[in-house]
């Protein structure tokens, strides 16, 4: 299964772990990989991998990043609108919203709007 995920700029997820394999390719900008507690900073070309059951997570300095992930087996949560990685996604005090758009065997994540924690929509 291919993923793409495009993160914001000043956004992180939550360190997590999951039994498929990963592997991820950034296919553009920059950002920090975190796993099993070591920080690797990544550039646009970089390649990772993530064993199963391994934590791990993503975060953005100043620009986005878009990743493409490759999962084996396929992972279920990412057959679902609003799990996978846009529900780990968090930036300071606002939540991305996203929509899932399937694209041949590609799920990619749009960015449709941020919803502050605090209340209201937030159109930035």
């Amino acid at each position: 299964m291919i993923s793409l995920a495009e993160v914001a700029p000043h956004t992180a997820s939550t360190a997590h772990s999951h039994p498929e394999e990963q592997w991820g390719y950034l296919l553009e900008g920059e950002c920090i990989r975190i796993q099993n507690d070591e920080e690797v900073s990544m550039k646009k070309g970089d390649l990772w991998h993530t064993p199963p059951n391994t934590l791990h997570s993503v975060k953005t300095g100043e620009v986005t990043a878009l990743i493409m992930d490759i999962f084996s087996p396929p992972r279920p949560a990412y057959t679902k609108p609003g799990e996978g990685f846009a529900a780990t996604m968090y930036s300071e005090n606002r939540i991305l919203r996203t929509e899932k758009t399937p694209v041949n065997n590609a799920s990619i994540l749009r960015p449709t709007s941020w919803r502050d924690n605090r209340g209201g929509d937030d159109e930035s």
